[in-house]
């Protein structure tokens, strides 16, 4: 009889997949196999991967939005900080008031400095997550503090020692508005510009610039061909 496609099981794939293959017998017969197919969409996500999502929900008094972002963006920046949140970041470019910007890390002390960051931000009540400072072209942290009124703020850095800075964000998952105002009710990220200000003056870090993004100033130091902005 004509042969017909056979299921292959792949226990790893938690999947049946269904294919033709040509096996060898101990009888020097012919058989029919199956091929082994990898597929990629059953890779297991990387630490490093980003999460970006959003819900949106009435509330007795005007609206809730949530958002948790975290991870690297194109595998090697941060996200920014969108209008209408509690943030700051040293890639809100988008968002001039609630751009920060990075530490500058003395010649000599990039070897360290990843370890710091993580002590520091223990300290600070940070529960970090993600603490990956295995490759030597880029260091990330990720965790999460209970932020001001019992909202979640996710805290990241991210180091990149060939450049000797330190880039950074910290933001509040929850933001909040009122009818009929449109303005959100949140304090801009002034908590999260002073939690990271804590962590840098402990590690006695200089900044890079100020904390206007200025395209003139940036472009003078190099920051505006960097990736990581």
């Amino acid at each position: 009889p004509n042969p017909s496609p056979s299921p292959c099981p792949n226990p790893s794939l938690g999947r049946t997949i269904r294919g033709w293959g040509l096996g060898l017998g101990l009888g020097l017969g012919l058989g029919w196999g199956c091929q082994s197919l990898a597929l990629a969409d059953e890779a297991v996500a990387s630490p490093l991967t980003p999460v970006d999502r959003c819900a949106q929900r009435s509330t007795a008094t005007g609206m809730q939005i949530k958002c948790e972002r975290h991870g690297l963006r194109q595998g090697q920046r941060l996200f920014g900080c969108d209008a209408g949140e509690a943030c700051v970041s040293t890639s809100a470019v988008k968002s001039p008031s609630k751009f920060a910007s990075p530490w500058q890390v003395p010649e000599g002390k990039t070897a360290g400095i990843f370890d710091a960051l993580v002590a520091e931000a223990k300290k600070a009540g940070v529960d970090v997550a993600v603490a990956d400072g295995s490759d030597a072209e880029r260091q990330y942290m990720w965790g999460t503090v209970r932020g001001g009124g019992g909202a979640t703020d996710d805290v990241e850095f991210l180091v990149v020692p060939k450049e000797g800075l330190v880039f950074y964000r910290s933001c509040t998952r929850i933001t909040e508005y009122v009818y009929p105002f449109q303005q959100p009710i949140n304090d801009q990220g002034e908590a999260n510009r002073k939690r990271m200000e804590g962590i840098r003056t402990k590690l006695n870090l200089e900044k890079a610039t100020d904390d206007t993004y200025d395209k003139s100033a940036a472009a003078a130091m190099g920051m505006s061909s960097m990736p990581y902005i």
